[in-house]
């Protein structure tokens, strides 16, 4: 009984998160357009004047830096017939980096975006886009892949940090997150084999991979065919409802 719930449920979660990275913009900012802008060949270097943001939220495609300092901005690099159908504006507290037309799709190879940060609490991305950061440093961390976007942090230094992947989307991190909870509703990759944690929660309800690092306790729900393989010497709490795995890899990565 206990079997089916688990599968029922994560079968839920697997279907509500694919929902959410095939989105429509209209929706939200989802991650697929009708209409394409052909990019005018032209590239511009505009510099973005914005501030007082905690959260930043990605709806374009392209190549993503994510640099933390002293200062706040965006600069964008790309073709100018784009630059002007993009926006850059906060709300609240959250950045939002998008088409100012919902239904459009910037087609061009040059769509570089470089985000300066003061502090960062959370990172959205509903797009292809590739993003990396070098340091970060934040108490609480949420990230949230909505599509076939890669995150790429190379020195993270965070609290908590929350994941959630509901498409085919990929994650990797280095450094310390004492406490993890993940989430995967596709087909997503997490791998923090270099992310040292204390304690890992993870969640996947489709096809997902996950590879950590983790000290103290891990819990595992998994509810398709799903793959966790761990290092370290953690107890280990799982439920495995379909043909998923939890595998340990050594002590050590």
């Amino acid at each position: 009984m206990k079997q089916k719930l688990l599968r029922r449920s994560l079968v839920v979660l697997g279907l509500s998160m694919g929902l959410l990275a095939a989105m429509p913009a209209s929706a939200g900012w989802g991650s697929w357009w009708s209409k394409s802008i052909e990019g005018s060949g032209r590239v511009v270097t505009e510099d973005k004047q914005v501030q007082n943001f905690r959260a930043v939220l990605i709806a374009v495609p392209g190549k993503i830096q994510v640099r933390q300092g002293e200062r706040e901005g965006v600069q964008i690099e790309t073709d100018d017939n784009i630059q002007t159908a993009m926006e850059t504006v906060v709300e609240g507290e959250t950045l939002k980096i998008r088409m100012k037309q919902k239904d459009t799709y910037p087609k061009t190879r040059h769509l570089n975006v470089t985000i300066y940060v003061k502090q960062i609490d959370e990172l959205a991305l509903e797009s292809s886009g590739s993003v990396q950061s070098d340091k970060i440093v934040s108490n609480d961390l949420k990230l949230r892949i909505g599509g076939s976007g890669d995150v790429i942090m190379s020195e993270l230094k965070a609290d908590t940090l929350k994941v959630t992947i509901g498409g085919s989307g990929s994650f990797s991190a280095r450094g310390v997150a004492p406490q993890i909870s993940a989430a995967i509703g596709g087909s997503g990759k997490l791998d923090m084999r270099y992310l040292s944690a204390k304690d890992v929660r993870i969640s996947i309800g489709g096809s997902g991979k996950v590879d950590t690092w983790v000290s103290d306790n891990l819990s595992v729900s998994i509810g398709g065919s799903g793959n966790v393989n761990y290092y370290g010497d953690p107890r280990v709490s799982k439920s495995i409802g379909g043909s998923g795995s939890v595998t340990r890899q050594g002590s050590a990565p």
